[in-house]
């Protein structure tokens, strides 16, 4: 990990924890990568205003949350179309990690999921993760946020049914 510190002195990362001490063991792991800006939030409605003043890097969230849980917030915040910070990775810590929840913070435009307890080894795989291998973001009718692919196989029976980037009618749009 050492060799990869230097990278992350200028990143600004947002906590939004509503819990004291889980947002003090965040904020120290990300002190000890030598994190440039940390920015530590105890609500969904402080973080949106955080979002809309600062540029923010990375996104670590709560999944529950308030006054709106995390998935929903994700949701409203891929949606947002004013917000200079509405294609910032998010990285949402949970203490559940049932398949259902999973899927939820996934349709709704989450990143990366990190079950609680948090060990130090696996917030710094996801952040390198969104840092080394940011996904495509997709906007479509139905969905706003990164693309939910994480292989890359064929389509079903062979059927395309994302349309090609150099269409002017694309929905994928590259960061």
């Amino acid at each position: 990990m050492d060799d990869m510190k230097t990278d992350l002195e200028d990143l600004a990362v947002l906590v939004v924890e509503d819990h004291p001490h889980m947002a003090a063991i965040l904020t120290s792991m990300l002190h000890s990568w030598r994190i440039g800006t940390i920015h530590v939030v105890e609500n969904t409605r402080d973080a949106l205003e955080a979002l809309r003043k600062h540029p923010v890097d990375i996104v670590l969230l709560d999944h529950n949350i308030a006054p709106v849980n995390g998935i929903d917030f994700v949701h409203l915040l891929r949606r947002e179309p004013n917000n200079r910070n509405r294609r910032v990775p998010v990285i949402m810590v949970s203490g559940s990690a049932d398949l259902a929840t999973v899927t939820r913070a996934r349709n709704s435009g989450v990143d990366e999921f990190l079950c609680k307890p948090v060990s130090a080894a696996d917030l710094y795989e996801r952040i390198r993760s969104v840092l080394d291998a940011p996904r495509p973001f997709i906007c479509t009718d139905g969905y706003v946020g990164p693309c939910r692919r994480r292989r890359n196989d064929p389509p079903p029976d062979g059927i395309e049914r994302r349309r090609c980037a150099h269409n002017s009618r694309c929905s994928v749009v590259y960061v």
